[in-house]
This record gives structure tokens, sequence and C-alpha cells, in this order.
């Protein structure tokens, strides 16, 4: 249900959407015999893989595995499970011993698919409605449209081996590494009966339930055979029609705090492509003659690119416009009011060139400045990771995210990054903040960045440790206690506590122990943070942790837990300790390029209403090479792609819409801090957390509010409130 209030957009749009819904949502109820194809006698061990089969019809792939006590580890947090087959029988077609993978989330109800070919990984693209994961009783059913592996075959014989991340494992004779239960064999023509219960297959989900827009514009007028409208921030398909028209707006407006980005978005469709397009903008004043910059005014057009399903979308904002084949032509106006221009309203109007002329109609275009001034460092604490190994890993893709009001990981100067002072191993200091001084000065003092997230003190990731950078040259590694590994962390934390100490920075370091821990080095990670809280207590601890561990938290040593996702939240605000914060990495609503321009706005909704304390992201250009496709940019991972680096100067980069929609969404923040602050009915801040909410049964986040349009409306309402204040 998409509820958007009394006068609602969902009201406008329900014909609609039951004209996309159709029939769809009565699915057909089937029962489906999946044959036993291996079989293993053990009924005792806990969580182990006893069974498996598969079947198939013109429709779907249907895989089962029966599993001991399966009820009670579909309770477990965070659970998944991997499927590894080899489908052809034939070891050298894949990465042996596997070239079909699964990586299955009952919990989330989440699948995604991979195949190796070639040496090659290639990950398909799944919506929601192409896959069904069930259970009943010890069976764990997964089926699959056939449509979306077309290009994957099914041998007669191949191998199957499912594995959870709580499995019993067979310990090696050391006691120490894990080795997992082996592939099983199967001959798809020799089975041994069917399983119990069977699969009961009630159709895949409609298309018109995925996380996408409900397409609406709003006008602005219609002129010399043009629309004009404001899109208000959505994607669009190329060869999509105009949307349905939901509200008419005389007049293009943005109303923006001073220090704060805020944009309007224009679109103009007409019944052929331009060949050329461009948004003039005259003038604009106040009444008293005070005119707004020109130079704090930004004009970008919108152009496409080809997600994982081969859909040309809108999402590059580029400083000029790029033809394509839509009839509709799309432009952002982004202003930033100057910290020291006086509040007001600023008018004037924007002119439209077409294919070389300029038309004759002129829109009426309004900057209301606030008399509100937005903080050089946000509220809400971000650090987004930009690779320097990838396009746009350097001063561009760091300017760009400094400039929007987000903090990157790590501090950048000069071309690098870098991860801390220089370590003197058996010197006195043991640090050396010579150089490390100048990057964090430039971070902190002249990029307002808001706070470092370090591996200085890192000691490892998932099972396997490392204390190379405290111990003597030629010692690679120290598995387990190294008094000399631990005295010189000590020192280190003293001395490093003093250089911010001395600085005022003590508040701005949050230093990483681990990165996504087995059990197996919980005791590392408590120990070394024992010995960091001893020799210095003010320092920051934090974990990378996929999974919510009560046992670390008791221990209260750790003071910042960072997840990647929202699901693991409910269970971990069960085990909060005083004092310690919350964060999450990555699943911040970048993942798509079909999401409504609502979704990524709304996490720092969300952010604010369950009282999160910060955001990492890694990382946001991950990409191995800018290219195109039929003159849009094509994008595989669409959440690590914050932005586009130019296909022949990777080190020139351009935003993204889902980036100007997450920027909005770190400024909507601030409103929410201001009214915290103000003497208003507290309603209105309760009344955000009604826009985005965790669902009881997966953990996963859902949007009862999906149009931008909606947001803006709730926007006004919190302007309008600090204003009464003033």
């Amino acid at each position: 249900m998409i509820m958007v209030g009394k006068n609602c957009l969902m009201k406008r749009m329900l014909p609609l959407i039951l004209l996309m819904c159709g029939t769809a949502l009565c699915a057909r109820a089937e029962t489906v015999k999946v044959p036993i194809l291996f079989k293993i006698n053990d009924p005792l061990t806990r969580f182990r893989t006893v069974g498996g089969g598969f079947a198939e019809d013109p429709e779907k792939y249907v895989w089962a595995f029966q599993i001991n006590q399966l009820p009670e580890l579909l309770k477990k947090d965070n659970l998944s499970f991997g499927y590894y087959s080899d489908t052809d029988n034939d070891p050298k077609t894949g990465l042996p011993p596997w070239d079909f993978m699964l990586n299955i989330r009952p919990k989330e109800n989440k699948l995604s698919v991979l195949r190796i070919a070639g040496g090659k990984y290639r990950g398909y693209a799944l919506y929601p409605d192409d896959y069904v994961i069930a259970a009943a009783g010890d069976m764990l059913y997964v089926a699959l449209r056939k449509e979306v592996v077309k290009d994957q075959n099914f041998g007669r014989k191949f191998t199957m081996r499912l594995i959870s991340n709580h499995s019993n494992s067979i310990p090696d004779k050391d006691g120490t590494i894990p080795s997992f239960w082996p592939d099983r064999k199967i001959d798809r023509e020799k089975a041994f009966g069917t399983f119990e219960p069977m699969f009961n297959f009630q159709g895949f989900q409609s298309a018109a339930l995925r996380l996408t827009k409900i397409p609406y514009a709003v006008k602005i007028g219609e002129t010399e055979g043009y629309s004009i409208w404001n899109f208000c921030g959505e994607h669009f398909e190329e060869n999509e029609k105009m949307p349905p028209v939901i509200a008419e707006e005389k007049i293009l407006r943005v109303r923006a705090a001073r220090g704060e980005w805020e944009a309007a978005h224009l679109a103009i469709s007409a019944k052929k492509p331009f060949r050329t397009f461009k948004v003039l903008s005259g003038l604009l004043k106040k009444d008293s003659g005070e005119e707004f910059p020109p130079d704090a005014l930004k004009i970008y057009y919108p152009g496409y690119a080809t997600n994982a399903y081969g859909k040309n979308m809108t999402d590059v904002l580029y400083p000029v416009y790029r033809p394509s084949r839509s009839a509709h032509h799309f432009a952002v106006i982004d202003a930033h009011p100057p910290y020291n221009l006086p509040a007001g309203s600023y008018r004037g109007s924007l002119r439209l060139e077409i294919n070389g002329k300029v038309i004759k109609t002129v829109i009426p275009f309004e900057i209301e400045v606030l008399d509100f001034t937005f903080p050089q460092v946000r509220s809400f604490k971000t650090a987004c990771h930009v690779h320097p190994g990838y396009p746009g890993g350097g001063k561009a893709g760091h300017s760009l995210l400094h400039q929007w009001g987000f903090s990157t990981q790590l501090p950048y100067l000069d071309g690098k990054l870098t991860w801390g002072p220089k370590i003197n191993i058996g010197s006195n200091p043991l640090l050396d903040f010579s150089l490390y001084d100048r990057f964090c000065r430039n971070f902190f003092q002249k990029k307002h960045q808001s706070v470092c997230v370090n591996t200085f003190f890192m000691l490892g990731s998932h099972g396997t440790m490392s204390k190379r950078h405290w111990v003597k040259t030629g010692r690679k590694k120290a598995i387990g206690t190294d008094p000399e590994a631990d005295r010189n962390i000590a020192r280190a934390a003293a001395e490093f506590r003093d250089y911010l100490k001395k600085n005022c920075w003590l508040d701005k370091f949050i230093f990483i122990l681990w990165d996504e821990p087995y059990s197996s080095v919980y005791g590392d990670i408590l120990n070394t943070a024992a010995i960091i809280r001893k020799a210095a207590p003010e320092l920051i601890l934090g974990i990378y942790i996929d999974a919510t561990q009560p046992g670390l938290m008791r221990d209260n040593l750790i003071d910042v837990w960072m997840f990647p996702a929202v699901n693991a939240l409910p269970n971990a605000w069960k085990y909060r300790q005083k004092g310690q914060k919350f964060w999450i990495y990555n699943q911040t609503g970048m993942g798509s390029l079909e999401y409504p321009a609502a979704v990524p706005r709304l996490f720092y909704w969300f952010a604010y209403h369950k009282k999160l304390d910060g955001m990492l992201y890694w990382c946001v250009n991950f990409l191995n090479k800018p290219g195109r496709k039929n003159g849009a940019y094509l994008i595989q991972a669409t959440e690590f792609t914050w932005f586009y680096p130019d296909a022949d100067d990777p080190q020139t980069v351009y935003p993204s819409l889902r980036l100007l929609m997450a920027r909005e969404g770190l400024d909507d923040y601030e409103y929410f801090k201001a009214l915290e602050k103000s003497k208003r009915d507290p309603s209105l801040l309760q009344a955000i957390g009604k826009q985005v909410r965790l669902d009881s049964k997966t953990g996963n986040m859902v949007y009862d509010v999906r149009s931008n349009y909606e947001l803006q409306k709730i926007r006004e309402n919190m302007i309008r409130q600090l204003e009464a204040d003033r």
C-alpha cells in the first residue's frame, strides 16, 4: 500500500495502478513435485543439508534442499545460503569446480545469481518477481524464471552443494579451518522419490509490485507545440510516454537556505527529439534590486545510462545537453545560495534554446533564499570511500562529494589518499605526523568534513588476522598473541590520542578494528580493544560487522557498530549498550535506476527517525571502465556508481540524479534538526517516520511514499514552521 496523505498522489493515480496490476495479483497455485536427487542419512547434525533436488518446466527452474532443523535455522540473524554447482559436469567450463551459484537470503526474500564462463563472473539482474523463496518443514525451495537465465544450460549430470553461514562444518586436523560438506554429484534421470512436503508454488509476483516510480508530471505550461513540466527528479526511460499530469504550477521555484544546494526539475516534451537544447537563465533580482549571483546557479542536462536489464534511463547529469532518441528533454537547475546572501525572493525567468533557436516562451523562475543558514559541516555523519584505483577516484570525485555536503572516508590531498601517520617501529615517538597533519588540516579545516573512518588500527578481515603494521620488518603476520605488536598498538593509540586532542579532533575519528569478523577472531578484537581502551580511552573504536553479536556488544568495548543492511537493526537494538552508535554501510537506496526518486532521499529520513548515527559507503566509484552503449552510459553495478567518470577523461566526473536525491535527503536532515530545536508542535517530526519504515517480517525498508513531489510538500511544511519561529 502506498499511502501519501488525504489529497494524495495514490488517490489520483489509482485507476492507472489498477490498470498496471491487472489480474496479475491473483496468482495461480500449483503443487510442484521435486525429485530427490541426493539423500544423506544424517538426521542429527544440526543445520546440515541432507537432501537436494531439481525440477524444471517451461516457465521455471526449482531447487529443493532438505535441511535438518530448518525452522530453527530460519530464526538465525543474517541467515544466508550459498549454492554452488557444476552444471555440465565439466570443471573446465567455469572456475573449478563450479560455474553457477545462488546466494539465498530467505528472511529478506532476496536471491542473487552468478554464472562463471570463460573465467569471468556474470551476475544476472533479478527483479523481486523473478523468483520465489519458500520453506515448508525442513524443505527450502527456490523457484527462478527460466527467462532470466535463458543462456544457462543444466545438463543431465551436475553437482549440488549448499552451505549456510550457520552450518556446522568438519574441522581440519588442526581444528582451525572449516571444510564444508562436499559437492554431491547427481543424475537427473536417477531419482529417489519426491520431497515432502511438496512445493506449494503460488506463482511469481506481479511486476506492478516492483519498487518503481508511479509516473506523474507537474504541468507548467504548453506553448509553441511543446509541453513544459516539472519531472520532480524522477528517472525516465528513453522511450517512455509523458506521464499523467497530477498538478499545475505556473512558476518554477526553488526555496533554499544559505549554504544549501536545492534543485528545480524542468522537462520539455516535443513531437521529436531535439538536436540541441539549452536552458538560459536571466538575471534574478529581489524587489530591492539585489541580484542572485549567476555563478551560484548550475544547469545540468540528464542523460541516459543503460542498467543491467538493458533499459536506458535518465541518471547522468551532464553540463551540456546530449542528444538522444527521446522526445522528452530534461534539465536540472541547481541553486546554491552563498552564506552571505540576503534572504528574500529573487525573481526572473528562464528561456529555452531549441535546435539553435531561442523560442518566445518565458518560464517564470524564482529562488527564495530562506533566512536560515546551513552548517558547513553537516549534522549527519557520512563517510564515502572514493577508490583511487577506479575512474573518478581523484580530485574531481572527492570535490563533487565535498561540494554537495558529503564527507569522504579518508583525507585526500595532492592526488593521494592517506591511511594514517608514518609508523617507525623501534623509534620514539613511534608515529610521525608531519605529512599526515597536512592531509588532516585540509580535510577538516578547508573541506569541512564531518568524520574520518580510519583503518589505521584494523587488524584483519573476516577470519584472517594481520598485525604486520605493528611488528618488525620481515614478519608478515602474527596469529594469536604477539606481545611486541600489543605494546606498539598501545603506544600508537596514546600518541594518536595526543595528536587528535591537541587539534580538537577526538570526536572526528572512528578507528575500525575489523572488517566483518568471523566468530573465531572475536577474542582478538576484544583483546585489542582493551589494549587501546587502557592506553587511550578517549579514542572512538568501530567495527564493520555483517551480523549482530550480543557478546561483543555487551562487553561495550566497541563504540561504533557499522552494519551492511538495515535488516540487522531490529535485533541490534535489543542489545545496544549505553553510548554505542549505529551506522549503516551501503544499502542506502542507490541500487537501481528504476527506483522512485524518493528512495535515496528517504534513507536520511529513516536515519533521523531511527536515530542512526552515520552512513559509510564502500565504494562510490566501483567501475572498471567507463563505457557507452547506443549513446547511453553502460552501468552494471548501479549502487556503486554515485557519479559517472567521463569515458575519454576518467578524472572528469558527472553527478547522477540518484546522488542529487541523496543530497536532498542529507539536506532534509538539517531541517529535521532545526525543527527539533524549535518550539513548534513535534507532530511533524514524528510524522516523517511514517514515510519509510522497516517491514516487521523481513527487516527491509518499506516506502509508504514513493513520490518526490509529495516529499517536497512535506519539506515545504517544515520550512513554513521554521519561518513561523522567526
